[in-house]
């Protein structure tokens, strides 16, 4: 889809990236998603936003490349969006890593997030992980 787009000689927006790299995150397409990542910066001068973090994370993280997306997020200027870490906290919860969670959940509180949802996430997702 994406070569489609540049043969129409087509310049994609930061949208387009978005939506693409959520395409490629919900198929699994690691490798497409991180080609199209490295051309959005590299290619078409756009700066990652937070939701592009987002589906770079996810797709890495539901891969079960959790210690490269932790990695990833580590090398993200400060702050990092919240939404960065629950992204990465909701891949430990499918991948099973509680050590992890507990690290990502630990960045969320630190950062006195809004959203409170990651704090009930976690509690949940500990819960699910001791009566599991």
């Amino acid at each position: 889809m994406f070569n489609e787009i540049l043969r129409y000689g087509l310049v994609p927006a930061e949208s387009t990236f978005s939506a693409l790299l959520s395409a490629c995150c919900h198929s699994g397409l690691v490798k497409d998603g991180r080609e199209i990542f490295r051309k959005m910066g590299e290619e078409f001068g756009i700066e990652a936003r937070a939701e592009h973090n987002v589906h770079l994370v996810k797709l890495l993280g539901m891969e079960g490349r959790l210690e490269e997306a932790y990695n990833l997020i580590l090398s993200l200027p400060e702050p990092v969006d919240s939404g960065i870490w629950g992204a990465l906290l909701s891949c430990c919860d499918a991948c099973g890593d509680s050590e992890l969670a507990e690290i990502i959940a630990q960045k969320l509180f630190e950062s006195r997030s809004e959203k409170t949802a990651y704090s009930h996430a976690f509690k949940y997702i500990c819960w699910r992980w001791k009566v599991g």
